[in-house]
């Protein structure tokens, strides 16, 4: 993230979202674990969104 933003990166926190079982037409089935990341930035720095990478 700093590379690819030139931000500088305070904390990374991760967070695992388990697979829900749901009903795909009609037949049970289960959704994949999802790996997630919170990535926490220095004080002033920021990512802007509206404009690509």
């Amino acid at each position: 993230m700093e590379k690819l933003f030139d931000v500088k990166v305070k904390a990374v926190n991760t967070l695992t979202r388990k697979g829900k079982f749901k009903a795909f037409r009609g037949r049970p089935g289960s959704q994949s674990d999802v790996k997630k990341a919170v990535i926490t930035l220095e004080e002033g720095h920021r990512i802007d969104v509206s404009t690509g990478l």
